[in-house]
């Protein structure tokens, strides 16, 4: 019987690197040495980002974009895909491949690694909320980028 493929979905921002968009910051060790790991066993590795979200007008789209795929491929961060994509690596590193496919939603994976995340089983509303509150003050407003750079769709996501 053949081993089931195990697929991982990794946020770029915060998760692959230390930054916090739009900046991009240091490569986060323990996490490319995870991801090392993962791919010598064969593992397939999604970059997941809000880099390839539709919401963003062009150039800027694009520009973030390749800002992630330098960095990827400075760093030898392994991956298979990049979801948003929907290429495989070899020719999303081709720029002129690039087809932006929409609202791509969530991929499906067996582990997602999200700087953003919280598990949620067994807590109640007031840690979440407190959680949540704390999130976005060390993390910052998600969406202010978007805001401040005239994204008209930013203000009801």
């Amino acid at each position: 019987m053949t081993e089931r493929q195990i697929v991982i979905a990794v946020d770029f921002d915060g998760c692959v690197t230390s930054g916090r968009f739009p900046e991009v910051g240091e490569p986060n060790r323990n996490v490319l040495e995870f991801l090392w790991a993962a791919a010598a066993r064969g593992w397939d590795v999604i970059i997941h980002s809000c880099r390839v979200n539709y919401h963003w007008p062009e150039p800027a789209r694009s520009q973030k974009v390749q800002e992630m795929m330098d960095y990827l491929e400075r760093h030898d961060v392994p991956f298979t895909s990049i979801w948003g994509l929907n290429l495989p690596k070899e020719t999303a590193r081709r720029r002129s491949a690039w087809c932006f496919s929409g609202d791509h939603g969530k991929p499906v994976a067996d582990i997602y690694l999200e700087d953003r995340a919280i598990n949620p089983t067994g807590l109640g509303v007031d840690w979440l909320t407190a959680m949540a509150e704390e999130l976005v003050r060390q993390k910052g407003d998600p969406l202010a980028y978007h805001r401040q750079n005239g994204d008209a769709n930013a203000a009801t996501d």
